[in-house]
């Protein structure tokens, strides 16, 4: 079963994280208005959950599509992750 979800990173919702969980896959795109920006992430989904975890812990995110992002919305998306990585989209 496929199933996804949008989430804003920004305030503004200038960047944008769209989730899609294919059975234990998590992929992730980013878009910037409608243009698609960075390459998909693909996760298993004890990868995101962890992976998601450590973003949201420290605020630090290496594949980070757009480097000025704000900690706190590094944060946040770090949080949408590991959901999806725990729950499935």
């Amino acid at each position: 079963m496929n199933s996804g979800s949008d989430f804003s990173i920004t305030e503004t919702g200038s960047l944008r994280a769209v989730f899609r969980c294919e059975g234990e896959r998590v992929n992730v795109d980013f878009f910037a208005g409608e243009q698609q920006v960075g390459q998909r992430l693909v996760f298993t989904r004890i990868q995101a959950a962890e992976e998601g975890k450590r973003i949201a812990e420290t605020g630090s995110w290496k594949s980070q599509p757009i480097p000025e992002l704000a900690t706190s919305d590094v944060k946040s998306f770090g949080i949408r992750l590991k959901q999806y990585g725990e729950n499935g989209c």
